[in-house]
């Protein structure tokens, strides 16, 4: 009986220990480094509304990173769009989110201030594949009422798509190819996430709910066996061959069409290119699907020109290790975004005229 109440004791203890620790680490994070990704069962994961944080760019720059009430940078637009404008809902990763880089620097704000009347509703968030970027668009985005759809597409998207998780990030929705046909996995598993976590019971429960079980998977637990998780992650990359990838891709892209067209609003892809493709000048990737979107009467937006002729000039639109764009590089795109949007509302506002014409 003393040693099972030394035992009761002594977990009860540990217990009330571990629970200070957490409520410390829940604190110092709230004041100091609050957390703008949280875990989310239907998305995999959402930016938190209504936080801002400060980040630090390679070239030692501070962005500050601002949420609005709706979870996206920027303006936090009502759901009813205000007569005579034209609103574009940008969806896409890491890329068009642009945490290196200020709330005015984003390149949908830089659209903004370059169009006036051109409402620019950035919800891209980090590591985002384009299945939960149709589960946005079909939920939350086309509550909005956009004008367009603008899908912002790197490379990753096409991995990211086929896989059940983001190695960093957490588990997600994916797409999967089964008797011919391609099928949307709504519904979140935790297990094939629970190999990249710390070995424990209920490892995926302590990662969404525990800030010190999460900060030690992401900043101990991965970097010390960071190539051993990376080989596994490319393991399971592997299992779905290139042509597939890219079937699922478009077949993602023809229901984001879809449901665009079905609330009288168009769909555009905005193509960025990697700076290996910069390198060698040339995208297959991208070839294929301007190719494609053309075929299914789609427009595609190619960033690899404008880019190369930047840095044609001196101008340098990428980091050098950090693979995204520098403020520069944002520049370049809304260039060609709002290029893109001015052709677009002309046309909308001269069918407008013309259907308002008396006859």
């Amino acid at each position: 009986m003393k040693l099972a109440r030394k035992a009761c004791l002594a977990v009860l203890v540990l217990t009330l220990g571990l629970a200070v620790c957490e409520l410390a680490a829940r604190a110092w994070s709230h004041f100091y480094f609050p957390k703008m990704i949280e875990l989310d069962d239907h998305f995999g994961w959402r930016r938190t509304p209504g936080l801002e944080k400060e980040f630090t760019n390679e070239w030692g720059e501070t962005s500050l990173v601002v949420a609005n009430r709706y979870g996206n940078r920027g303006v936090a637009y009502a759901p009813k769009r205000t007569p005579g404008t034209y609103r574009v809902l940008v969806l896409g990763d890491s890329f068009a989110e642009g945490a290196q880089v200020n709330e005015a620097d984003v390149f949908s704000a830089l659209v903004e201030a370059r169009e006036p009347g051109v409402e620019m509703i950035n919800a891209a968030l980090v590591a985002y594949g384009t299945v939960q970027e149709y589960m946005y668009l079909r939920d939350e985005g086309l509550a909005f009422h956009p004008d367009l759809v603008l899908v912002c597409f790197y490379r990753n998207d096409f991995v990211d798509n086929i896989l059940p998780y983001h190695l960093r990030m957490g588990p997600r929705p994916y797409a999967k190819l089964a008797n011919g046909a391609v099928h949307i996995v709504e519904e979140i598993t935790d297990e094939p996430f629970s190999a990249f976590c710390i070995p424990a019971p209920l490892t995926v429960f302590f990662y969404r709910h525990s800030y010190i079980y999460y900060a030690l998977t992401d900043r101990v637990y991965f970097q010390r066996h960071r190539q051993e998780l990376s080989d596994l992650d490319r393991a399971n990359m592997d299992r779905v061959p290139w042509p597939d990838r890219k079937r699922v891709f478009f077949h993602l892209i023809e229901r984001m069409n879809d449901l665009a067209r079905a609330h009288d609003a168009e769909l555009a892809l905005f193509l960025i290119p990697s700076q290996q493709e910069l390198a060698d000048g040339a995208s297959p990737d991208h070839d294929e699907i301007a190719r494609w979107s053309a075929a299914n009467g789609i427009d595609s937006i190619r960033g690899l020109e404008p880019m190369q002729r930047a840095i044609h000039e001196g101008r340098r639109p990428y980091f050098n290790v950090d693979i995204h764009w520098t403020r520069a590089g944002h520049e370049i795109a809304a260039a060609e975004i709002a290029k893109y949007v001015r052709e677009k509302r002309a046309i909308r506002d001269s069918k407008g005229a013309a259907n308002a014409a008396p006859r």
